[in-house]
């Protein structure tokens, strides 16, 4: 056997080549073309801020302009921000956006259930009340046919009222 093939203990290298602290860098993502999502909210702020000194002056239309202008910038925002959240402001819009949707959906969803269950409850209703006065009928011929003492006609009408 040679000294090649045998196993040695080696020491461990030391964790840390100097005593400094260690320093941590996260890699951003860049997106060329694509704008900070704090970029478009600040034109939305601004906008909204100009949209309320134009009603505060009574410049209506200036003022309703300006707010729709100020809706198109938020949601061009809240598009920036789902691709890229990288401030505690769009973390938090899209979050906040996010659950907005699945509440929105929810309603829709929970009124389309009422909608339709108020539907079959309406026609079962219908349906009860068709039946009631089907019954109300068959008893009063059979109540007709007694009085009368007409015993085949309460006898053929007594048996289509049972089961």
């Amino acid at each position: 056997m040679s000294d090649r093939d045998e196993t040695k203990a080696e020491p461990l290298p030391p964790h840390e080549t100097t005593a400094s602290p260690v320093e941590v860098s996260v890699a951003m993502p860049r997106y060329f073309g694509v704008a900070p999502p704090t970029l478009p909210f600040g034109f939305a702020t601004a906008t909204v801020a100009v949209a309320i000194l134009m009603a505060v002056l009574r410049h209506w239309i200036a003022a309703i302009v300006l707010a729709g202008i100020a809706l198109v910038e938020v949601a061009l925002f809240v598009g920036v921000a789902g691709r890229k959240p990288d401030t505690a402001v769009a973390r938090t819009s899209v979050r906040t956006m996010r659950r907005a949707r699945e509440r929105a959906a929810w309603l829709v969803e929970s009124a389309n259930v009422r909608t339709e269950t108020s539907r079959r409850i309406t026609t079962m209703r219908g349906e009860l009340l068709r039946l009631g006065e089907e019954h109300e009928r068959h008893l009063r011929s059979l109540g007709l046919a007694v009085y009368e003492g007409d015993d085949e006609s309460a006898d053929r009408l007594g048996g289509a009222a049972q089961p």
